[in-house]
């Protein structure tokens, strides 16, 4: 399964839009809707088919078309512009990023196509034509083809087509007599920066980091890209039967001028740089590697204890010399460096079996610890997975610090090899400012938390009162039962009376 949050930005945006319109319309049906994407074929990095309608709309009924050949559920090749369907055959269409891909001559009967087929609502993302977005569109071109020699087809589409104009559609729709909204999103200097950035970052094989910053985005800055007064795209919302088309998420969202934000993107590439320039600025504290023994093999929850005093600032690297006999092994290992002093473990990860070699050294790199000179640290390693692990090699020639298995004392210490760096100013800044955005940010995480405290404690006090309440009513009942009762009782007793003083009469005469 994918994670959709880490999905291209330009890719999650438009699916995002159409996700949250189409359940703004289903709450009110409250029933599944059928939805046809036009155009939505995607291959992930892999090079696996990937429909991401099924994805964000999922609990729908799906089918997408596309002109690429692919035999997968939910999905049949079919072109936009002939589209093999009856009319009305759709609740929803939507088709994300193909019109500026049809030649113009061919877009009033794309969206003519897209508007026959649907019974109730269409949804159109596309970029959209200004004079400021051609010349981005071509600064991005250019960049992409010169650093890479190759080309780009979907971009190149864009600059021969010409991105479609917004009073262009709105005119169409006018003769279709299709009433429509259309908003604005996704910031186009924002654009710009970040296709570049991404570009670069899968040019150089830094995938994951480029899946990060895709991550931060699409979590953290979806809403800030939308219902902008300009933005790289345009959204059309056509509703056929005039019912809906101003109800939407845009709709409940102030417009925005401005909406540029600041992005870790240049912090991350600065940091990344810094840490290849500094890969030949190594200290290797060289006095942890004696090894004639090895430790018994770990198995599940097995623990190893090892201090160790760091000889310089700026420890980020440790190595571990291990054994494991030519076998696949398969299992993680709990790995911890600790700081007895505040007792917070500063680094906190797994070590994966299946990475480790037969007697050789394992490293386990992190962020650098900035005042690690002169500094205890305590190494624990736990296997956290069943079956026999590796073994770690030691000597009795090591005396350096403590060193322990599963609570006994060893007779010498792991073999470990400790790496620390020299950095300059602008990296120790980084880590600094980092360190200061950690904070900052537990921090909030705390306040949130109290604040969902107080609204719970809140919710508590109210559902009290609402029982006291109801305690007070119901006394209040058994109070006017009572009365009742006593009137009832006095009234039986008068009766009763009259009926004796009745009876006496009686039997006097």
């Amino acid at each position: 399964m994918i994670d959709k949050f880490t999905m291209p930005f330009d890719q999650y945006q438009r699916y995002e839009i159409c996700k949250r319109i189409i359940f703004d319309i289903n709450e009110k049906r409250q029933r599944k809707l059928k939805i046809l994407d036009v155009g939505g074929h995607f291959k992930t990095k892999e090079g696996v088919d990937w429909l991401p309608a099924v994805e964000f709309f999922g609990e729908n009924d799906i089918l997408v078309v596309d002109t690429t050949q692919a035999s997968i559920e939910n999905y049949q090749v079919s072109d936009g512009r002939d589209l093999p369907f009856e009319d009305n055959s759709f609740d929803i269409v939507v088709s994300n990023d193909v019109l500026e891909h049809v030649p113009p001559q061919g877009r009033y009967s794309f969206i003519k196509e897209l508007t026959r087929v649907s019974k109730e609502i269409v949804i159109i993302n596309f970029p959209y034509y200004t004079a400021k977005k051609a010349l981005a569109e071509k600064i991005l071109y250019e960049y992409i083809v010169n650093s890479s020699n190759g080309e780009n087809r979907m971009l190149e589409e864009h600059l021969v087509n010409g991105l479609p104009r917004v009073a262009d559609v709105i005119d169409e729709l006018n003769e279709l007599s299709l009433p429509h909204s259309f908003y604005y999103s996704g910031d186009t200097d924002n654009w710009l920066e970040l296709m570049a950035v991404n570009y670069e970052l899968s040019r150089i094989g830094l995938t994951n980091l480029q899946e990060m910053i895709d991550e931060y985005v699409n979590k953290y800055h979806f809403l800030g890209e939308m219902n902008l007064s300009e933005g790289y795209r345009v959204t059309f919302v056509i509703d056929k039967n005039g019912q809906v088309v101003k109800d939407n998420f845009f709709e409940y969202l102030e417009k925005s001028d401005v909406t540029k934000f600041t992005l870790p993107t240049e912090a991350v590439l600065t940091y990344f740089t810094m840490k290849k320039e500094n890969e030949n600025k190594t200290i290797f504290n060289s006095n942890y590697f004696d090894s004639d023994k090895v430790l018994s093999r770990m198995s599940f929850q097995d623990t190893i204890r090892q201090t160790f005093i760091c000889q310089h600032p700026n420890l980020f690297r440790l190595s571990f010399l291990v054994a494991t006999y030519k076998e696949s092994l398969q299992g993680e290992i709990k790995l911890s460096l600790i700081d007895p002093g505040s007792a917070e473990r500063v680094l906190e990860t797994t070590i994966d079996f299946s990475l480790l070699r037969d007697n050789e050294w394992f490293n386990v790199d992190f962020t650098p610890l900035m005042h690690s000179k002169d500094k205890e640290y305590v190494i624990e390693m736990t296997q956290i997975s069943s079956g026999l692990g590796p073994s770690f090699y030691y000597s009795e020639k090591n005396h350096y610090g403590v060193g322990e298995l599963n609570g006994e004392g060893t007779k010498g210490n792991l073999s470990i090899k400790t790496y620390c760096r020299k950095m300059n100013a602008a990296e120790h800044y980084f880590l600094v400012d980092q360190k200061f955005n950690d904070l900052k940010r537990e921090n909030e995480q705390i306040i949130q938390k109290g604040q969902d405290y107080e609204k719970e404690i809140q919710w508590l006090k109210t559902k009290l009162d609402e029982k006291e309440n109801e305690l007070r009513a119901m006394s209040t009942q058994i109070d006017n039962s009572h009365e009742k009762l006593n009137l009832m009782t006095d009234q039986y007793n008068d009766s009763n009376r009259k009926y004796n003083d009745l009876i006496k009469i009686l039997r006097e005469i």
